[in-house]
Parts: C-alpha cells; structure tokens; sequence
C-alpha cells in the first residue's frame, strides 16, 4: 500500500505512520463465537421437576402475567410468583437438585442465564453453589437487588474455582418486611439457565452485531440490541449496547457492562481503549470506564460521564500502556440515584464499536484524486482504517504562494471499514494549482498527505449562472466566467429598468469569478420584489433574474 502520508507534528511521529491497522499481536482478536458448547441448559418449557425443586415455597415455573409479563424465550419461566408480587419474609431456593460435574477449567466453564428483576427495599437474590449435596451453599453472584430496568439482562459466573467438582446450583431469594410494613414487589423470573464451555472470544473490534457473545451485565439494565430511544439508532448499525434500549433506565442502579478476560499487548504497541457513546444522564446520575487487571479490583480509567453528550455520538480514547502484558476485563460502570426525593431518570449511556488499539494514530490513506467539473476543482479521497479521525483539513497554494485551509471535512473517528470523502474547489481561476490534506486527531496531532497537482484552463465560452440561492435575503452569490481579457461590467437593475447597484466594473483576466450582493445597497434596504443582474464584456451580454424575499 501506498503511503500517502508524511509525518509533521507535535509527536515525533514516523515516516510510516499511514499503515494498515494492524492491532499489535492482540491474540483475541475474533468476529465470531466459535467452539462453544453447553453441558447442560433449562428452558423451563419441560418437565423441569426432574432437575429442581424448590425448598423454601414462592418460586414456580410458568408462563408470567406479572413483572416482565413473558418469559425472554417461549412461554415459561421460573419467577418468585409469576403473577403478583412476592411477600414477606421469605427465604427460598430454587435448587437444581441433579448435579452435575464443573467441566476443567481449561474449557473455561461459565453459568449464564437470562433474568428480570425488581426487588423491594431490604430483598434481593444471588446464585449459590454447593460441593457436599446442599448441605452448604456459597454465593458465586453478585447480589441482584432494587431493580434491573425492567429488561431482561444476561450474567456471567465464572465456574473455573469448581472445575471437576460435581456442584448443585440454586437461585436463592430473600425478601423481609421494612420499616414494620410490607414492602414487596414482583420479583425474580429466570430463563435459559445453562452451563457452557469454549474459548473465551473478546471481539476486537466489537460492534455487538452478533450479539452480546462473552459481553455481561452485572445487575440488570444493559442490553445489546437496536436502539429505539436515546439515539434511536447506534452508532454503526443496527446494534450497540445500551442502558435500556427501548426507554429510560430505572433508579437506584449500579451495575457493570463486563468484557471477557483478555490479555492487553506488550508496552511498546502504547496499546489504548477506543469506543463510540452517546449518554444523557439525570441529576446524580453517571457512567464511567473501568478496568480490572490480573482479577484484581475494578479501578476506574475515564472521566465521569455527566447531564449529555449533546444528543451525538462521539469518540472516546483511554492510554492502556500501564497495564500492558496484563489479563484485563473492561467495564462501563452505570449509576444512577433517586434525587431529591423523587425518581429522576434519562435515556441513558449507549456503546459502539470498542477497540483495542495502538496509541499511534493509524489512517490509511487509499487514494487522493481531483476531478475538474466545469471549472470546479473535485477532490475525491478514501481511508481503509481510521483511529480518533477528527478530520481533514483541505488545504491550497499556487506555484507562487503558500498553503492555506480551504475548507474542512468531518472524519469517522475510528473504524474498520473503508471511507470515502469529496470537497469541491469552486473559487479557481485559471492557473496551476497544488492540494494537500491535513489529518487531524482528536488530540491536536496531524499528518499531512502527499500534494497533487490540478491545471486549470480558462472557460472556452462567456457565462452567466444563477445567483444562488434564490430567492435570497440577505446576500446571494453570483458566478461568471470570461474566456479571454475583457473590460466587464456586472449590474443589478429593479423591474422599471432602474440601475441599483454596480457590482463589477473593470478590466478582468480570463476564469471564473464569483461576486456577493447584499439587499443592503447604499445604506438603504431594498424592497422584496423581482431584480435582473446583466453581465456585459465585449459583445457578450446576458441578463438572469432573482428574488429577493423577506
């Protein structure tokens, strides 16, 4: 590939810098889920009795008319009450009394399920796991309390710590009275419980196409999917995740959109987090960016994202260098508080396209043409890959002069995919002339492109074009073009034949030309109404009418 790029900047950026997008031997690198298996799974739509039971009442399996209203996939589910509201106190397992044996960690075994939730003040429910038949139970989730938005979300429990134990799995439900009155509300329903095995994929790029794959929501409230609220649409469509696709987030909420575990490149690929978002939170309400690293804490990495990103979506670049060579997972943290006494919600935080990248800014320039279109410059370019592209900017000189910025055309930040971009030059006369582009990163860093060269002819014919636009208030613009030296006058006359104003009287070389005229004419306004311009150079003479409308 051809490097049309040149290195000039704040950084003492390489003579290579325009390169394919190669991700610096990130290993995880994957598009699809490949190799995953189940050792066993529970659609409730069976005779579910053979496997579970229940030892401490309120759980049953049905169809629900109550809390979520249906099950995430066909007609039943299990729920702590599948219509009405669960009551107090209550503790209470649903146990899979049939055990089973953790397949080895080196399949890495995870539980995942499908859950809705919605719990009262003081209630909540965790997954358990027991080794000595259900003598014993250990909590192996987190606690799942007040609310998951009123969405069915999907967890992750890593099941490695019980590789080639045999183990009873049971969703264990607590709920007690608060502030000495019943305070109850409708529950827990679980779907699609099973266990699986296969690689551990971290999609990079992600742009949740195929899914939510080895993504998690920790408590409840994101979802992958299309959105219809928010930004009604993701940033690359159809598919981003999102704290509630479909409407508001619920409050209180603190709760995790997790990765799986993957491991970060050496410290000299610099390697960063790059993502798409598009946030607007209520008051008290945020998201930020964590890491974990080496199954350590989660420690924070971004800013806190408050009020609104403007209703856009835009870029987001975190320098990951510290913790290069580590097994990391990355999280976008969600919360949200009542405020002032009142339920004070919003649409919301919405993910696209993640990527794990090199800090250097890679844009692979593919061509950079022009194209003379009736004496208009076009110039045309395209990108393989882009990372934090702000933009180009276009710039101009002649044999005689320097460069200088004509013009600027938005980038696609990062992306994967091929672009295209067009400007066109129509302030050109005759004369030879150079264009450059100016790549521009978020952080202020730019490369320049190679130059190339337009000669521009002079017009074969006298013309006069539209003004545009027309009608106008309060300016409009007026191009013409002359083939050869002329002396040429440019009038504007009102309907009566009336001279109001004089806007090119002179002698002009050869090209096009461009001139501006203003409903304000020697201190006075003119009236709305029909006026005439009339170009005259030697024998050639056209008159065009336009509109002035206030």
């Amino acid at each position: 590939m051809q490097n049309l790029f040149t290195s000039v900047g704040p950084s003492d950026f390489s003579a290579f810098w325009c390169k394919v997008l190669i991700l610096c031997g990130i290993v995880v690198v994957s598009f699809t889920n490949t190799g995953v298996s189940q050792s066993w799974t529970e659609d409730w739509e069976g005779n579910w009795v053979i496997d579970w039971h229940v030892d401490g009442g309120t759980w049953e399996v049905g169809t629900p008319t109550s809390g979520p209203d249906s099950a995430y996939n066909g007609q039943k589910s299990a729920a702590t009450v599948l219509d009405g509201n669960y009551t107090e106190p209550v503790d209470s397992r649903l146990i899979r009394h049939t055990s089973f044996v953790v397949p080895p960690a080196s399949t890495n075994p995870k539980l995942r399920f499908w859950h809705w939730y919605s719990f009262s003040t003081s209630d909540w429910g965790v997954v358990q796991i027991s080794t000595n038949g259900g003598i014993d139970w250990q909590t192996i989730s987190a606690t799942y309390s007040s609310t998951g938005s009123s969405v069915w979300t999907y967890p992750s429990i890593d099941l490695t710590a019980y590789a080639d134990s045999s183990v009873q799995i049971a969703f264990y439900f607590h709920s007690r009275i608060f502030g000495g009155t019943t305070d109850v509300s409708t529950g827990w329903y679980i779907d699609d419980v099973k266990v699986i095995t296969g690689p551990i994929i971290f999609n990079n790029p992600e742009d949740f196409e195929s899914g939510i794959g080895d993504w998690a929501s920790e408590r409840g409230t994101w979802e992958v999917g299309e959105p219809t609220a928010g930004p009604d649409s993701s940033y690359s469509p159809p598919n981003c995740a999102g704290t509630v696709l479909d409407g508001n987030y619920a409050e209180p909420v603190d709760s995790r959109f997790i990765s799986a575990p993957f491991i970060l490149p050496g410290i000299s690929t610099n390697p960063g987090l790059s993502f798409w978002h598009w946030y607007s939170f209520s008051t008290s309400d945020y998201g930020v960016v964590q890491i974990k690293v080496n199954n350590g804490a989660w420690i924070t990495i971004s800013n806190q994202f408050t009020a609104t990103s403007s209703d856009v979506w835009t870029p987001f670049y975190i320098p990951l260098s510290a913790y290069a060579d580590s097994t990391v997972q990355i999280a976008f943290y969600f919360h949200s508080r009542i405020f002032g006494g009142t339920t004070d919600v919003s649409t919301g935080w919405y993910i696209d396209n993640i990527m794990i990248l090199p800090d250097i800014i890679p844009v692979e320039l593919t061509s950079f043409t022009s194209i003379l279109l009736n004496g208009d410059v076009k110039l045309e370019w395209s990108t393989a890959t882009e990372t934090n592209n702000q933009g180009f900017e276009i710039q101009r000189r002649n044999e005689d002069s320097e460069y200088q910025k004509i013009g600027y055309v938005p980038g696609h930040g990062t992306t994967t995919e091929a672009q295209t971009y067009s400007f066109i030059d129509s302030k050109v006369v005759r004369g030879n002339y150079f264009y450059r582009l100016k790549q521009i990163d978020f952080d202020g860093s730019f490369e320049y492109s190679d130059e190339i060269e337009v000669e521009v002819s002079g017009p074969l014919t006298f013309a006069l074009e539209q003004n545009y636009p027309n009608p106008f208030n309060p300016s409009t613009s007026i191009q013409y073009a002359i083939s050869s030296k002329q002396f040429v006058t440019l009038k504007v006359y009102d309907v009566l034949g009336n001279e109001v104003a004089t806007l090119v009287n002179e002698e002009k070389a050869a090209g096009s030309y461009e001139v501006e005229f203003q409903s304000a004419v020697g201190g006075r306004q003119l009236a709305s109404g029909i006026y005439f311009y009339k170009l005259q150079a030697s024998d050639f003479t056209q008159i065009k009418k336009m509109i002035l409308l206030k």
